[in-house]
């Protein structure tokens, strides 16, 4: 069975020709894990860290643009396995919210918390989730027209396209709250639909000005 990568690199070689059109974005893999991001410092061990990610929406033509970032996870359960946490950005500034940071040797994480990591889980719907499993986000920059673009924007493989969807709700979020779900656009083996933008989701970017 091909690899999520290998799967991936196929779609986006097929796309090769019209990447380049004038005034579409091209998008290029950036060294590091953490020094592309701003206020990215090295630690005593050599590799570089973030005190604070400041991560949020773009490109969605809504509201959601204009959002702080502030982060929360909401318990999951299915069934079976064991409950995971999927990461949401909240709307509201009052409530407690959830520090990224980043560090060159586990990623993006949480500090203080077990696990600390925030993942691209593809076997969960491609969520960004603060659990063990999954992939670590990987820092892209987008071109137009040769021309970079500020900022720097998570995807994997690839892929910097994201969903967001406000289906999911806390067991204690209170009705006032809405929870923004990112859901990155990337087809996988078990589901090519994957990348295709669904009913009630957004579509944009995740990205770190």
């Amino acid at each position: 069975m091909p690899s999520l990568r290998a799967t991936i690199t196929a779609g986006l070689a097929c796309l090769a020709g019209s990447a380049a059109a004038a005034g579409e974005i091209e998008v290029r893999l950036l060294r590091g894990v953490c020094y592309p991001f701003q206020g990215a410092f090295p630690t005593n061990t050599g590799n570089a860290m973030v005190g604070e990610l400041e991560l949020r929406p773009k490109g969605t033509g809504t509201f959601l643009d204009d959002l702080p970032s502030r982060f929360t996870s909401i318990l999951e359960q299915q069934r079976g396995v064991l409950p995971w946490y999927t990461m949401a950005l909240m709307n509201d500034t009052m409530y407690a919210y959830t520090p990224i940071s980043c560090r060159d040797e586990d990623g993006l994480n949480i500090r203080g918390e077990t696990p600390r990591y925030v993942r691209i889980n593809t076997a969960r719907d491609a969520t960004l989730v603060h659990d063990s499993y999954g992939h670590i986000p990987e820092p892209y920059a987008h071109y137009i027209d040769g021309v970079r673009q500020p900022g720097v924007y998570l995807g994997l493989a690839g892929e910097t396209r994201w969903a967001w969807d406000k289906s999911r709700r806390g067991s204690t979020t209170p009705a006032a709250l809405e929870l923004w779900t990112p859901r990155l656009r990337i087809a996988t083996d078990g589901n090519p639909q994957a990348a295709e933008l669904r009913a009630g989701e957004v579509a944009g970017y995740l990205w770190a000005p």
